[in-house]
């Protein structure tokens, strides 16, 4: 690598969501997702301080390349959000479509026609999945 940059990937910002449209309910459902009660009183001591909280809701949470070189771009997920989406990007930068993924499902490799991914089923046990890739 040489620090050049070869292509550029954009899309439009039309999108994104505003901090204040959802902060109340950032705050509510994270502290019923704590169970300990000590823990979840030091984070509504947090939520209570006047801090700075930015305008808008971050674009994006995380960036994987697949087997044939394709950018996927996962979307931030707030705590309700049932599922993950990915925005993918081909290596000259052009859009090649949205695509959703179960939310616990991570995954490990994605081919052209199939995503490997590790889940934990309800008693927390690791599984392994194999999902076709469909393209339309």
């Amino acid at each position: 690598m040489d620090g050049t940059i070869n292509s550029l990937f954009r899309w439009p910002e039309a999108g994104r969501r505003r901090t204040a449209d959802i902060y109340d309910r950032y705050k509510t459902e994270s502290l019923d997702d704590i169970p300990d009660p000590d823990r979840r009183r030091a984070y509504a001591h947090f939520f209570e301080q006047d801090l700075p909280i930015p305008e808008l809701v971050p674009s994006f949470r995380g960036l994987l390349v697949d087997d044939v070189g394709n950018l996927w771009v996962e979307h931030y997920r707030l705590p309700w959000d049932a599922r993950r989406t990915w925005e993918v990007f081909n290596p000259d930068g052009r859009w090649l479509g949205t695509l959703t993924t179960p939310l616990g499902v991570r995954p490990l490799q994605i081919g052209p026609d199939f995503l490997l991914g590790s889940h934990r089923d309800e008693v927390g046990v690791e599984r392994v999945r194999l999902y076709e890739l469909v393209k339309s």
